[in-house]
């Protein structure tokens, strides 16, 4: 599926214009994280979507919010942000990872998450990092575990990036 396609009736703009209001009408990080992940899920195809932030102590990533995931795969997605590959990826070299095939992708092949018996519960994802100033506040991960066939691009970059801003907006606006 080319990410062209995916985006005939729901276009880039009125997504950002929808997270926007919600961002200038709320400060409750939680609704407006919701509403990213819902966006992201709709716009890219996508099977789930997941928030999280930097653990500063403890140097990866914590699930703050998912959406998509069942209950069986929302323990293995809480170990997705610890994984060093993601981690190496998203915090250190600050950029964005797109993998369309976990199980085929050198980075990934023949690897289970950390501490789990299982593999990682997506066969694709998209991950960018959440920034403020340079510094990685946390990370937007939009997967596809249902859709082996379904390719993240460029495009679908560049629209979680502008997503991801919406959200290091909220972060640096969300009461304490």
């Amino acid at each position: 599926m080319s990410g062209i396609s995916r985006y005939h009736d729901y276009e880039t703009g009125a997504i950002l214009a929808q997270v926007s209001a919600a961002l200038s009408s709320s400060l409750d990080l939680d609704k407006v994280a919701a509403l990213i992940l819902k966006e992201s899920i709709k716009a890219l195809g996508a099977d789930h979507a997941s928030l999280f932030l930097i653990d500063d102590k403890l140097n990866h990533l914590v699930l703050v919010k998912a959406s998509g995931f069942s209950g069986n795969e929302m323990d293995n997605i809480k170990l997705l942000g610890s994984w060093e590959v993601i981690t190496d990826q998203l915090i250190k070299k600050r950029k964005p990872l797109i993998v369309n095939n976990v199980h085929s992708n050198r980075l990934f092949r023949k690897k289970e998450l950390p501490f789990a018996h299982e593999r990682i519960p997506v066969q694709s994802f998209i991950a960018v990092p959440l920034l403020k100033d340079r510094r990685v506040m946390g990370a937007l991960i939009v997967s596809n575990r249902k859709r082996p066939g379904h390719l993240f691009t460029t495009k679908d970059e560049k629209l979680i990036a502008a997503l991801s801003n919406n959200i290091s907006i909220a972060l640096m606006n969300a009461p304490l």
